[in-house]
């Protein structure tokens, strides 16, 4: 897997294994059969084509226009991509936050999504949880739960 460290912006396109140490701001494409991970940040539009995949260890702020294979976010999300863009499939990591409007939510391990209060001065304390992520719990859009993969 090749890696690369900086920022980038697209159109940006990935056709093999690639991993991004920074930033990247769309439009993204990862092409069948490629997975792109991001170490950082990723923003603006992004594609994933059947088989494909996206790893996000950091901030997910894009919008799926279009997903056929695996997003993976752990860190914590501006955007609820499951939500946005049906389809393929999507995975949080457990303690992955999610800022959704003025709410801050904190993905639990039985799946649910815990709303985390913000302290006097507006900051959100997540007793170091998110980093302590060992799994991922897919979404189930039948259940529209997050799930186990086993379940």
């Amino acid at each position: 897997m090749s890696a690369k460290q900086g920022e980038f912006v697209g159109p940006y396109e990935v056709s093999g294994d690639e991993t991004i140490q920074g930033r990247i701001s769309g439009p993204v494409t990862v092409r069948t059969g490629a997975h792109l991970v991001v170490q950082g940040m990723i923003d603006g539009p992004v594609e994933v084509e059947s088989d494909a995949a996206l790893t996000v260890q950091g901030l997910f702020s894009a919008q799926v226009v279009a997903n056929d294979g695996l997003i993976l976010i752990a860190g914590m999300t501006t955007t609820k991509p499951w939500r946005d863009a049906p389809g393929g499939r999507y995975a949080l990591a457990r303690g992955t936050l999610i800022q959704s409007g003025r709410s801050n939510l904190m993905l639990r391990h039985d799946g649910l999504l815990e709303e985390l209060t913000a302290g006097p001065a507006g900051e959100v304390d997540i007793d170091q949880r998110a980093a302590s992520v060992s799994d991922y719990l897919y979404f189930d859009a039948a259940e529209d739960r997050f799930v186990r993969l086993d379940e």
